[in-house]
């Protein structure tokens, strides 16, 4: 059985997968496995947000975790950057 790899793909960003020949032939570039997944680096912006701490957070970034959220907190979150930054991408995405 193949010991796994942190890998990142362009399509399908860092993720821990098998060290096989078949997955460094398909794209899949060997990382530090120190960097985070995809999925764990989601998971850090999402409670940042909802933490209200947007301000180390690049606009695009926060507005893709601004639309899995309720609308309670888009609207806390709309707050919190009108009280930060203030950036209008920010801001429009918070009141959609």
């Amino acid at each position: 059985m193949p010991g796994k790899m942190r890998a990142r793909h362009e399509v399908f960003g860092v993720k821990d997968v098998p060290d096989t020949k078949h997955y460094r032939d398909n794209g899949w570039k060997p990382v530090d496995p120190s960097t985070p997944t995809t999925e764990q680096e989601n998971r850090r912006v999402l409670n940042a947000v909802r933490r209200g701490d947007l301000s180390e957070q690049p606009a695009p970034v926060v507005v893709a975790a601004i639309g899995s959220l309720p609308e309670a907190e888009r609207e806390q979150v709309a707050a919190a950057e009108k009280s930060g930054k203030a950036r209008k991408t920010v801001l429009d995405a918070a009141s959609e």
